[in-house]
C-alpha cells in the first residue's frame, strides 16, 4: 500500500527481493531512446544500510538500462535517512559504469518491467 504523499507521485511497486528490500519506479520519467531507457527507482529497506558511518533508509536511483544489450548502470543515486526517499540526503554520489544484468536478479526483473513500457 502506498502512502498518500507527494512523495509517492508516480511510483509503482515494481519487486521485493529476498532481504525485504522494496524497489519502486516512477513509470511516468521512463525516456526511451532506441534501446536506451532512463528512469527514476527507489529502493526502500527494511532496516538500516550502512555506507562508513552512514546509516540510510532508502535511495533514489537515475538508472539507465540498456534492453538490447541487457546491461544497466546507476546514473545518480542519493540515500535519505528515512524510507520513501524523505528526511535528509545523507549520500550522493554519480556512478555510471555498465554492468550485466544477472537472469533471476531484481535488476532483471526491473529490466523487463521498463523495456516493455
Amino acid at each position: 500500500m502506498l502512502i498518500a504523499s507527494p512523495a509517492w507521485a508516480g511510483w509503482e511497486h515494481a519487486v521485493q527481493d529476498v532481504d525485504g528490500t522494496r524497489y519502486f519506479i516512477d513509470y511516468q520519467t521512463i525516456r526511451k531512446d532506441g534501446n536506451i531507457v532512463k528512469f527514476w527507482q527507489l529502493a526502500n529497506y527494511p532496516k538500516p544500510e550502512t555506507l562508513g558511518e552512514v546509516k540510510y533508509l532508502s535511495a533514489r536511483s537515475r538508472q539507465e538500462y540498456d534492453c538490447k544489450q541487457e546491461q544497466k548502470r546507476v546514473l545518480t543515486i542519493t540515500a535519505f535517512d528515512k524510507s520513501n526517499a524523505e528526511g535528509q540526503a545523507v549520500i550522493k554520489e554519480e556512478i555510471g559504469g555498465w554492468e550485466e544484468i544477472p537472469p533471476g536478479t531484481v535488476a532483471r526483473t526491473i529490466m523487463e518491467k521498463v523495456c516493455r513500457k
